[in-house]
């Protein structure tokens, strides 16, 4: 399975893509120009204000914490727009301790990607609420088209992308090739610069850059752990969707407006 790898659309914010063009159950595929995923717009430029404004985007689901956005908050164009904070981060107190032990003192790339395993691990529960009002506000219509992010665009919209795309019947291999594309678009010295502000206050001293670079990349192992997660507590993706709303007949809507 290959994903065609376009130039990014906004350079201000390399991570946003239109998750259009995926096949999908039955042989369709998703509509272009429906569901984005990005990055944080905090540093989006004036040319990329104009091509955003441009793609009618309804609604903004962020998913971010309150602190997030207050630091950083999201440069969006001038005409109003819907929005649907999602905080996340409120939902994975639970691990924060068992992450912040791990990133503490003098760690290593063995201790950076088992931080992001145990995120992962996460993930499932702490979104089930937020996952259900998601697709709740979508059901509902006048939702489209809808962009979702967090800071990097790679983890937590990482796994609601891998859930939507899930729901809509988008094959493991594709979706694994549309999560594993952040290896190219959240990179570089802003990436770097974002991790090492998280990482200073923990360690003893100037954070190892093989451990800042594993914390900003995405790993195929990550979102395997999301997924075990899923099948262990769960007892596999159909019956999470329907924990979160997605019922048989939620499902066929969401197909309906979503796959052509």
């Amino acid at each position: 399975m290959t994903v065609s790898r376009p130039l990014p659309l906004l350079a201000s914010a390399p991570n946003f893509r239109d998750m259009g063009g995926l096949p999908a159950a039955d042989g369709r595929t998703l509509r272009y120009g429906q569901l984005y995923r990005s990055e944080d717009f905090s540093n989006l430029s004036d040319r990329d204000a104009v091509l955003l404004q441009n793609l009618g985007v309804q609604l903004l689901c962020d998913v971010r914490s309150d602190s997030e956005r207050r630091q950083h908050p999201n440069r969006w164009p001038t005409d109003p727009v819907g929005t649907l904070n999602l905080n996340i981060a409120a939902d994975l107190r639970a691990s924060h301790a068992a992450i912040t032990r791990l990133l503490s003192g003098t760690p290593g790339v063995a201790e950076a990607e088992q931080a992001m395993l145990v995120t992962y691990r996460m993930f499932p529960e702490a979104f089930t609420l937020r996952l259900a009002q998601l697709f709740g506000r979508i059901l509902a219509g006048g939702q489209l088209p809808l962009v979702f992010h967090c800071a990097a665009g790679k983890d937590r919209t990482g796994f609601i992308a891998a859930i939507l795309l899930s729901a809509l019947g988008v094959e493991r291999e594709a979706i694994y090739a549309d999560y594993l594309l952040s290896l190219e678009r959240w990179q570089g010295e802003r990436s770097e610069a974002a991790i090492r502000r998280y990482l200073q206050p923990l360690c003893d001293q100037e954070p190892a850059q093989d451990v800042i670079q594993t914390l900003c990349q995405v790993q195929a192992i990550y979102l395997d752990a999301a997924f075990e997660e899923i099948e262990q507590r769960y007892g596999g993706v159909n019956d999470y969707l329907q924990l979160i709303g997605l019922h048989a007949s939620a499902q066929d809507r969401l197909q309906a407006l979503l796959l052509a």
